[in-house]
C-alpha cells in the first residue's frame, strides 16, 4: 500500500515511489533545513546535479501552492552546495543576498 507513515518527529515518511527515479536524499546541515527538507539530488553522468524537494502540505501557503519562503530556502541551499562543489572546497558558504 502507498501509505504515508509518521516518524518519531511527526514528519511524514514518504513512500519510496514518491521520490522521482534517480534522486537520493542530500544531507544538509542545520535545524532549519532539517525541518524543511529533505532535499534530494540526482547526478548525470558528467556529475552535474539536479536538486529537488517533494512539496508537502507543510510547504504550502494558504492557496495550496509551495510557499515562496521554502523556494527561497531551497534556492539558498542549492546555490551554496553548487558553489562549494564548483570551488572544490569543504565547508559552507554564508548567503549575503539572494
Amino acid at each position: 500500500a502507498n501509505v504515508i507513515r509518521m516518524n518519531e518527529r511527526s514528519r511524514p515518511v514518504l513512500p519510496v515511489d514518491a521520490i522521482p527515479h534517480g534522486f537520493v536524499p542530500r544531507p544538509v546541515g542545520g535545524g532549519f533545513m532539517e525541518g524543511a527538507g529533505p532535499i534530494y539530488v540526482r547526478r548525470d553522468p558528467a556529475g552535474r546535479a539536479a536538486f529537488g524537494l517533494l512539496v508537502e502540505p507543510r510547504h504550502c501557503n494558504a492557496k495550496g501552492m509551495c510557499h515562496g519562503g521554502i523556494l527561497a530556502a531551497l534556492t539558498d541551499v542549492v546555490l551554496g552546495i553548487g558553489g562549494l562543489e564548483q570551488a572544490g572546497v569543504k565547508g559552507f558558504f554564508i548567503t549575503i543576498s539572494l
